[in-house]
Formats: structure tokens, C-alpha cells, sequence
């Protein structure tokens, strides 16, 4: 079972850093290696019988739909920006409720909350001052109270897989944003994708 875990996980990312290579270099198959990354992390959590428990299965809901959300993001436009956000937020929240299945300590998310708020408030700062349209301030100002909740209970469940998951997807979700919507360079595509599926992994491990 060790073995196959190690597998999938270095098949997921190993195709995801191609994918974001070739969006980086501006070849086709982005969409496809991405989407085939993507995937990895269900197959993972599937292997893992994330389908067996309560925890399990609400991580399920999440990681499909952040399969969705990878999905839509393949799109460019503010249209297809916005429904992967959704679809995202709603992955959130359905970590947010497996986290409180878990069960959480309150005085690490309560300490992690305001860590993350502070971190969050100068991001969505900094991303205005950089130019963020005005359609768009509201619906990333909402998704980073989604994420945020995410991040501050994941560290309150004391777990680190949990914690650096979190903390790991926080982060790839800000080299996004500075894709698009401040300053498009290969090094986000190269840093943040490999960065985000790192970051579901150690989230299925916790199952």
C-alpha cells in the first residue's frame, strides 16, 4: 500500500510540474497534464479509503470539487476566473467541515486566524494597489475568508500534514492571484501548480 501511496503521489507531481512547464513555455497541453495532475490527488485519496469515514468523505467532497475548480481555471477570462473561485470557496468550506469533524483546539486556530487575517488583509491590499479590477474585489475578498477559515482550523486540528497542507495551498493560491491579475511570469505557473498539488496531497494524507 506504501508503495502505490509513493506512486501516485510522485506521478501527481511529476505531471504537474510538466503541466505548469508547458504553460510556462507557452506549448499546448496544459490543460490536459494539468487536469491529469489533478486527477492524481482523487486516485490518492480513493487508495487511501477516504470514502470509508465521515472525515473522509467530506475531504472527498472538497478534492472534487477543487477538481472542478482546476477545471474552469484552465479557462483565462474573468468569467471562467470567477466560477473556479466558486468552486474553490466551496472546497474550502467543505475542508472547514471536515476539519470540525476532526475536532479542533481553539486557542492554535483562534492564534492562526489572526496570523492568517493579518496575512490575507496586506495580500488583498497589495493585489489592489496592484490593479485588481473592481468586479473582482469582492468575490477574492470572500474567497480569502473561505480560505482562511480553512487554513486557521487546519492548524487548530494540531495535525502537521494538515498544517502545512493548508498553509502550502494558501500560499499557491497567492502566486495565482499574482498570475492573474498583477504580473503573468513563468514562475508563478512553475512555483504555485506544483506548490497547490503538494498542497492537496499532504491535505488526502491526513485520511
Amino acid at each position: 500500500m506504501a508503495a502505490i501511496q509513493a506512486l501516485l503521489i510522485a506521478v501527481t507531481l511529476t505531471v504537474g510540474t510538466a503541466a505548469a512547464a508547458v504553460d510556462a513555455t507557452g506549448r499546448r497541453g496544459y490543460g490536459v497534464l494539468k487536469m491529469l495532475a489533478a486527477s492524481g490527488y482523487l486516485a490518492l485519496a480513493a487508495h487511501l479509503g477516504a470514502q470509508d469515514t465521515a472525515y473522509g468523505r467530506l475531504i472527498l467532497v472538497g478534492l472534487m470539487l477543487s477538481w472542478l475548480g482546476d477545471l474552469f481555471l484552465v479557462g483565462r477570462s474573468d468569467r471562467w476566473t470567477l466560477t473556479g473561485l466558486g468552486s474553490f470557496l466551496l472546497a474550502h468550506l467543505a475542508y472547514v467541515a471536515a476539519f470540525l469533524v476532526l475536532g479542533v483546539d481553539p486557542v492554535p486556530t483562534a492564534a492562526g486566524a489572526v496570523v492568517v487575517a493579518v496575512t490575507a488583509g496586506v495580500a488583498l491590499r497589495w493585489l489592489i494597489g496592484r490593479g485588481l479590477p473592481h468586479r473582482m474585489r469582492v468575490p477574492v475578498a470572500i474567497y480569502l475568508l473561505a480560505i482562511g477559515a480553512m487554513v486557521s482550523l487546519a492548524l487548530g486540528t494540531g495535525l502537521p500534514v494538515l498544517a502545512a497542507g493548508a498553509v502550502a495551498f494558501l500560499a499557491s493560491d497567492f502566486l495565482v492571484a499574482r498570475q492573474r491579475f498583477v504580473d503573468p511570469s513563468p514562475a508563478n505557473r512553475l512555483i504555485g501548480l506544483p506548490l497547490y498539488l503538494a498542497a492537496q496531497l499532504l491535505i488526502v494524507s491526513s485520511v
